[in-house]
């Protein structure tokens, strides 16, 4: 590759109507700017049994003020994500937003979004443990854990 130059791809949005079984999705860890929209039918399960499809994630953006929905969508996500970001509308203006890296937190998940764990020592320990960081509103985090 001549000096200077470099692959370059500009913001790609697919979507598909059939996510469990579109492996464009599912087998391939694609990064930024490519996102694919998916659809599904509101249940925060469904929604998670194709985040597992992947293997787990980095990072996966729950965002609602229901907070039903919220603690099952959670529950169902914590097993595959290193970290979840809980948007509602009250909070929406102030947010960070999901990319955000949080310097105390690891930046990686389960499956191939790994953290380092791989190198061993004390890090090591931590692929037989599962964790999850939350972060979002404060009064829906405080209904979690009441």
């Amino acid at each position: 590759m001549p000096a200077g130059k470099g692959f370059f791809l500009g913001p790609v949005l697919r979507g598909t109507d059939a996510p469990l079984t579109c492996d464009a999705m599912n087998a391939h860890e694609i990064f930024g700017p490519v996102a694919t929209l998916a659809r599904y039918d509101g249940d925060p399960s469904f929604a998670m049994t194709v985040v597992a499809r992947g293997g787990g994630g980095l990072v996966t953006s729950i965002y609602g003020d229901d907070r039903d929905w919220v603690a099952r969508a959670v529950a169902d996500a914590a097993g595959w994500n290193g970290r979840l970001y809980l948007g509602s509308s009250k909070m929406a203006a102030q947010s960070p937003g999901p990319g955000t890296a949080l310097p105390a937190l690891n930046h990686g998940g389960p499956g191939r979004a790994g953290d380092g764990g791989e190198l061993g020592g004390d890090r090591g320990l931590h692929l037989y443990m599962q964790r999850c960081a939350l972060e979002g509103d404060a009064s829906v985090l405080k209904s979690l854990i009441a």
